[in-house]
Protein backbone atom coordinates (compact mmCIF):
# COMPACT_ATOMS: atom_id res chain seq x y z
CA UNK A 1 0.00 0.00 0.00
CA UNK A 2 1.39 3.32 -1.13
CA UNK A 3 0.97 6.61 0.74
CA UNK A 4 -1.44 7.76 -1.72
CA UNK A 5 -3.64 4.78 -0.97
CA UNK A 6 -3.49 5.06 3.13
CA UNK A 7 -4.10 9.06 2.87
CA UNK A 8 -7.53 8.33 0.78
CA UNK A 9 -8.32 5.00 3.11
CA UNK A 10 -7.91 7.56 5.91
CA UNK A 11 -9.83 10.71 4.55
CA UNK A 12 -12.73 7.84 3.61
CA UNK A 13 -12.81 6.24 7.05
CA UNK A 14 -12.29 10.08 8.71
CA UNK A 15 -15.65 11.13 6.08
CA UNK A 16 -17.60 8.22 6.83
CA UNK A 17 -17.51 8.61 11.05
CA UNK A 18 -18.11 12.49 10.62
CA UNK A 19 -21.19 11.43 8.61
CA UNK A 20 -21.67 9.09 10.84
CA UNK A 21 -21.84 11.23 13.92
CA UNK A 22 -23.87 14.00 12.08
CA UNK A 23 -27.04 11.93 10.99
CA UNK A 24 -27.03 10.02 14.33
CA UNK A 25 -26.94 13.44 16.51
CA UNK A 26 -29.72 14.14 14.02
CA UNK A 27 -31.54 10.94 14.60
CA UNK A 28 -31.31 11.41 18.20
CA UNK A 29 -32.66 14.90 17.94
CA UNK A 30 -35.79 14.29 16.02
CA UNK A 31 -36.52 10.84 17.67
CA UNK A 32 -39.43 10.62 20.29
CA UNK A 33 -38.30 11.14 23.78
CA UNK A 34 -36.72 8.58 25.09
CA UNK A 35 -33.90 7.26 27.75
CA UNK A 36 -30.63 7.98 25.12
CA UNK A 37 -32.16 11.10 24.49
CA UNK A 38 -32.75 12.39 28.15
CA UNK A 39 -28.83 11.11 28.43
CA UNK A 40 -27.37 12.96 25.87
CA UNK A 41 -29.47 15.85 25.66
CA UNK A 42 -27.07 18.75 26.50
CA UNK A 43 -24.56 17.71 24.11
CA UNK A 44 -26.81 16.87 21.46
CA UNK A 45 -28.52 20.59 21.62
CA UNK A 46 -24.99 21.92 21.86
CA UNK A 47 -24.31 20.28 18.84
CA UNK A 48 -27.77 20.96 16.79
CA UNK A 49 -28.39 24.03 17.64
CA UNK A 50 -28.99 26.35 16.11
CA UNK A 51 -27.25 25.23 12.64
CA UNK A 52 -29.30 22.32 12.46
CA UNK A 53 -32.32 22.79 14.29
CA UNK A 54 -35.77 21.66 12.86
CA UNK A 55 -39.02 21.35 13.83
CA UNK A 56 -42.73 19.90 11.96
CA UNK A 57 -44.22 23.27 12.57
CA UNK A 58 -45.52 22.47 8.77
CA UNK A 59 -47.71 20.03 9.76
CA UNK A 60 -51.00 19.22 11.84
CA UNK A 61 -51.50 18.58 14.47
CA UNK A 62 -49.01 21.42 15.53
CA UNK A 63 -48.60 23.72 12.35
CA UNK A 64 -47.17 27.31 12.85
CA UNK A 65 -49.58 29.57 15.43
CA UNK A 66 -47.39 32.56 15.74
CA UNK A 67 -44.55 34.79 14.43
CA UNK A 68 -41.82 36.42 16.46
CA UNK A 69 -39.84 39.99 15.47
CA UNK A 70 -37.43 41.88 17.35
CA UNK A 71 -37.61 45.27 17.35
CA UNK A 72 -34.15 47.69 18.34
CA UNK A 73 -34.24 51.45 20.28
CA UNK A 74 -31.51 53.27 21.03
CA UNK A 75 -30.58 55.97 23.61
CA UNK A 76 -28.22 58.72 22.93
CA UNK A 77 -26.68 62.07 23.63
CA UNK A 78 -27.13 64.36 21.50
CA UNK A 79 -23.66 66.48 21.16
CA UNK A 80 -24.83 69.69 20.27
CA UNK A 81 -27.70 69.79 22.99
CA UNK A 82 -26.30 66.82 25.72
CA UNK A 83 -29.74 65.83 25.63
CA UNK A 84 -30.63 62.18 25.75
CA UNK A 85 -32.85 61.17 23.18
CA UNK A 86 -34.17 57.98 22.18
CA UNK A 87 -35.24 56.40 18.58
CA UNK A 88 -38.63 54.64 17.74
CA UNK A 89 -38.64 51.33 18.09
CA UNK A 90 -37.23 49.60 14.31
CA UNK A 91 -37.96 45.95 13.41
CA UNK A 92 -34.84 44.51 12.34
CA UNK A 93 -36.43 41.13 11.72
CA UNK A 94 -39.10 41.68 8.82
CA UNK A 95 -36.12 43.41 6.58
CA UNK A 96 -34.54 40.51 6.80
CA UNK A 97 -37.02 37.83 6.18
CA UNK A 98 -38.05 39.81 3.16
CA UNK A 99 -34.64 39.79 1.82
CA UNK A 100 -34.35 36.07 2.83
CA UNK A 101 -37.77 35.64 0.76
CA UNK A 102 -36.46 37.10 -2.31
CA UNK A 103 -33.37 35.57 -2.14
CA UNK A 104 -33.19 32.02 -1.49
CA UNK A 105 -29.33 31.94 -1.65
CA UNK A 106 -28.82 34.37 0.20
CA UNK A 107 -26.60 33.50 3.63
CA UNK A 108 -29.22 35.80 5.78
CA UNK A 109 -30.83 32.78 6.29
CA UNK A 110 -27.95 32.17 8.92
CA UNK A 111 -28.82 36.18 10.66
CA UNK A 112 -32.07 34.79 10.79
CA UNK A 113 -31.42 32.11 12.62
CA UNK A 114 -29.40 33.79 14.90
CA UNK A 115 -31.68 36.14 15.92
CA UNK A 116 -34.52 33.41 16.17
CA UNK A 117 -31.84 31.15 18.61
CA UNK A 118 -31.72 34.44 20.38
CA UNK A 119 -35.26 34.85 21.22
CA UNK A 120 -35.96 30.74 21.97
CA UNK A 121 -32.59 31.08 24.44
CA UNK A 122 -33.94 34.91 25.85
CA UNK A 123 -37.12 33.15 26.97
CA UNK A 124 -36.01 30.27 28.53
CA UNK A 125 -36.49 29.52 32.00
CA UNK A 126 -33.03 28.47 32.59
CA UNK A 127 -31.02 31.74 33.79
CA UNK A 128 -27.95 30.06 31.85
CA UNK A 129 -29.64 29.89 28.47
CA UNK A 130 -31.72 33.14 29.37
CA UNK A 131 -28.28 35.19 30.07
CA UNK A 132 -26.75 33.63 27.23
CA UNK A 133 -30.02 34.86 24.81
CA UNK A 134 -29.92 38.84 26.08
CA UNK A 135 -25.99 38.79 25.13
CA UNK A 136 -27.20 37.45 21.52
CA UNK A 137 -29.65 40.11 21.28
CA UNK A 138 -27.28 42.79 22.45
CA UNK A 139 -25.00 41.92 19.32
CA UNK A 140 -28.30 42.24 17.33
CA UNK A 141 -29.27 45.72 18.26
CA UNK A 142 -25.31 46.94 18.43
CA UNK A 143 -26.07 45.12 14.57
CA UNK A 144 -28.66 47.05 13.79
CA UNK A 145 -27.33 50.71 14.99
CA UNK A 146 -24.32 50.40 12.70
CA UNK A 147 -25.73 52.52 10.59
CA UNK A 148 -27.65 54.76 12.75
CA UNK A 149 -26.44 58.34 11.91
CA UNK A 150 -25.65 58.99 15.65
CA UNK A 151 -24.16 55.65 16.15
CA UNK A 152 -21.09 57.60 17.79
CA UNK A 153 -22.94 59.29 20.18
CA UNK A 154 -25.40 55.60 21.54
CA UNK A 155 -25.06 55.18 25.25
CA UNK A 156 -27.55 52.06 25.25
CA UNK A 157 -29.61 49.62 23.33
CA UNK A 158 -32.85 48.25 24.14
CA UNK A 159 -34.58 44.98 22.48
CA UNK A 160 -38.32 44.01 21.99
CA UNK A 161 -39.52 40.58 21.08
CA UNK A 162 -42.91 41.02 19.78
CA UNK A 163 -45.20 38.03 19.31
CA UNK A 164 -48.03 37.73 16.94
CA UNK A 165 -50.54 34.81 18.07
CA UNK A 166 -52.21 34.33 14.56
CA UNK A 167 -56.21 34.22 14.35
CA UNK A 168 -57.18 31.07 15.67
CA UNK A 169 -58.62 28.55 12.96
CA UNK A 170 -61.89 29.68 13.37
CA UNK A 171 -61.36 33.14 12.66
CA UNK A 172 -58.87 32.28 9.51
CA UNK A 173 -60.74 34.49 7.39
CA UNK A 174 -58.72 37.24 9.38
CA UNK A 175 -55.17 38.79 8.52
CA UNK A 176 -52.13 37.70 10.61
CA UNK A 177 -51.82 41.73 11.98
CA UNK A 178 -55.79 41.07 13.60
CA UNK A 179 -54.02 38.51 16.03
CA UNK A 180 -52.87 39.06 19.46
CA UNK A 181 -49.42 40.72 20.11
CA UNK A 182 -47.73 40.18 23.24
CA UNK A 183 -44.17 42.12 24.19
CA UNK A 184 -41.37 41.63 25.95
CA UNK A 185 -38.59 43.95 26.70
CA UNK A 186 -34.51 43.31 27.81
CA UNK A 187 -33.21 45.87 29.99
CA UNK A 188 -31.21 49.09 28.14
CA UNK A 189 -27.81 47.34 27.36
CA UNK A 190 -24.35 48.97 26.76
CA UNK A 191 -23.24 48.37 23.44
CA UNK A 192 -20.11 46.41 22.51
CA UNK A 193 -18.30 46.97 19.18
CA UNK A 194 -18.81 44.05 16.87
CA UNK A 195 -17.13 42.46 13.75
CA UNK A 196 -19.37 43.41 10.36
CA UNK A 197 -21.75 40.63 8.96
CA UNK A 198 -23.19 39.08 12.45
CA UNK A 199 -26.90 39.37 12.97
CA UNK A 200 -28.46 41.80 9.95
CA UNK A 201 -30.75 44.73 10.34
CA UNK A 202 -30.18 48.17 10.26
CA UNK A 203 -31.50 51.71 11.00
CA UNK A 204 -31.09 53.12 7.65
Amino acid sequence: MNWKTAVLGTWIIGLACLLGFHFGMTALYLAPPNPVKQAWFEPMMKYMDPLFMQNWKLFAPNPVSQHQNIFVKAKWKDPETGQIKETPWRDVSQPLITHIQRDRFSNDGRLYRFQYTAITWFTDKDRNRKAKGEQMLERVAANAIRDFPHRPHVLQVKVRIVTNVFPRFYERYKPDRKGTFYYRETNWMNVRPIDSGTTGGSFR
